[in-house]
């Protein structure tokens, strides 16, 4: 049977469904493509993924709400929300909230982040306002860290606002009420230097443009806090009674007006305003070690950035971290010391549950010439708790209200002379109270210098001293302890160090010479050794149990 071909017109338009068919799918899936690549909304891990970021460019973030943040800082309240669980930033969360807006764990979020140009420490960068994470939160985080190690260190910063004449105030605490000498400790205040050009990562006409570059940045520039790299000085003060600094930007403010550096003082720096609103520049203040050359008795830091609005920090009265005062105390009980610790102060935030405190307690003395060790961690709910060597810490809310406040003491029982400890109250991860102390003689206070003499003459032979930096252990009469060697036979031993005092032996004297008169051993004061020429000899000198050894007398 014949077959008869459809007509020409009918297979055209055939051909003509067909093809408009697969353009039709066509367009749908590039439509499709379009909406994937460059409209949906991106998770926040796709945007922190992101390769060079571009200005006047915005993109959609959408997620689950897995972590919520409430910070007062110097701007304001904010709330900054973390999304799907994202692990870079799932401890403080990835973007800015409304802080007038109330929001819950497992809600769902969405915003529009919009890219713009800014520089940080004078490189250029690309980020969002609406992001919080890597940045500011990175320099806020080395900010934290700084604050951690001067309250170990003695001395701590709070911002406490910006006056008219435009002086930034960063309040001072230190130690459980204790003072220290304003004319032995420096401030300065120096400044994070660019980092673009600096390696392969970032090279030379680059732009910090993507998460990835912020978080190398925030690690360079905690190397860079560390000590790796130098920061540049903005400006200095060769000591806190020094009556101006060098260029005129920063001043201490003894506000008790007693003569010492203590909690309530401050140190007051005057920086503009960055020109742009975007434009960020990073800062170090400091007093003794972090403000100066070489390392002093006391000394603390803080990282504060600067913007268009001026300092960017939390400020005293946003600060939701407590700081607590303890008072050291101890009484001796037989053959062994109880120590006591009472909180006296709440310095700034308010008094912790005691259910969220935790305690780190460490112990070292000496048994025979062995270092023995003993430690203890836990929350103070836990208390009491015995340690190796014997020791008991307790623990005693005095009002019984459930909080670490004024009246509330921690007691040590069963401790050795001589023991060293340190003691360290956290919470929420963040040091809120810390004491260090030697059984017998009390809080430790300053680090001491690495002392060192020169060595001139023949029998007699002339010690005179080379001290870095003046501390308090150094005075005479104090626990300086003079030791002198005879060949590797003991001549002088465990001898208070005092000035214009002469010891003998059989067979010579030492004395030593307090030079200048300042009650201290400092440089230029020297010892004096008559003795037998043939012999070899090895004067020591001991402080708060930590041996300073210097040459040998030949």
């Amino acid at each position: 049977m014949d077959v008869k071909a459809p007509p020409k017109n009918r297979r055209i338009g055939h051909r003509r469904r067909v093809l408009a068919l697969v353009l039709g799918v066509a367009l749908v899936a590039a439509g499709i493509a379009i909406w994937w690549q460059f409209l949906r909304p991106r998770t926040i891990a796709e945007v922190l993924a992101f390769d060079h970021l571009q200005p006047r460019t915005q993109t959609v973030v959408a997620g689950t709400i897995t972590g919520i943040f409430w910070d007062n800082a110097s701007e304001g309240p904010r709330v900054i929300l973390g999304l799907d669980n994202e692990p870079l930033c799932k401890d403080g969360g990835n973007v800015l909230g409304d802080p007038n807006a109330s929001y819950r764990i497992g809600q769902g979020f969405q915003t529009t982040l919009h890219f713009e140009s800014y520089t940080i420490n004078g490189d250029p960068a690309v980020w969002a306002p609406e992001l919080a994470c890597p940045f500011p939160s990175g320099f806020e985080a080395i900010g934290v860290i700084a604050d951690s190690v001067s309250d170990l260190q003695g001395i701590s910063f709070a911002y406490n606002g910006t006056d008219v004449a435009g002086w930034s105030h960063f309040e001072i605490a230190t130690h459980n009420g204790e003072s220290y000498r304003e004319d032995v400790l420096p401030a300065s205040l120096l400044k994070f230097p660019p980092l673009v050009g600096t390696g392969p990562r970032l090279p030379a006409g680059s732009s910090v443009d993507s998460a990835a570059r912020w978080n190398l940045v925030d690690a360079l520039d905690y190397l860079v806090f560390a000590g790796g790299a130098p920061l540049s000085v903005v400006d200095h003060l060769s000591a806190l009674t020094a009556g101006a600094s060098a260029n005129g930007s920063l001043r201490f403010v003894d506000v008790g007006g007693n003569g010492l550096l203590d909690s309530g003082d401050r140190l007051d720096v005057h920086l503009s305003p960055t020109a742009a609103a975007n434009s960020w520049a990073a800062y170090e203040l400091g007093i003794g070690e972090g403000g100066g050359p070489g390392r002093r008795y006391v000394n603390g830091v803080h990282v504060f950035l600067i913007g268009r609005s001026g300092p960017l920090d939390i400020p005293i009265r946003g600060r939701t971290v407590p700081r607590l005062d303890l008072a050291y105390s101890e009484k001796r009980s037989g053959g062994t010391i109880a120590s006591r610790f009472d909180v006296v102060r709440v310095v700034y935030g308010k008094a912790p549950p005691t259910s969220n405190v935790r305690y780190s307690l460490q112990l070292s003395g000496r048994s025979g010439s062995s270092v023995v060790f003993a430690s203890t961690t836990g929350n103070l709910s836990q208390l009491p708790a015995t340690l190796s060597n014997g020791a008991t810490l307790a623990f005693a809310d005095a009002n019984a209200d459930g909080r670490l406040d004024p009246g509330d003491a921690l007691t040590l029982t069963n401790v050795a002379n001589l023991t060293s400890g340190d003691l360290w109250l956290q919470t929420a991860n963040r040091s809120i109270a810390s004491a260090a102390w030697i059984e017998g003689y009390g809080p430790r206070v300053g680090i001491l210098p690495d002392t060192s003499f020169k060595i001139s003459g023949t029998n007699p032979w002339l010690a005179t001293a080379n001290i870095p930096f003046w501390s308090p252990a150094l005075a005479l009469n104090g626990t300086a302890r003079i030791g002198l060697v005879e060949n590797g036979a003991t001549v002088i031993a465990n001898l208070t160090l005092a000035g214009g005092i002469q010891w003998t032996f059989a067979g010579g004297n030492l004395s030593f010479s307090d030079t200048d008169h300042d009650g201290f051993l400092s440089t230029g004061d020297a010892f004096l050794l008559q003795g037998n020429s043939s012999s070899r000899y090895d004067l020591s000198l001991t402080f708060r149990l930590v041996d300073r050894r210097f040459v040998p007398i030949p």
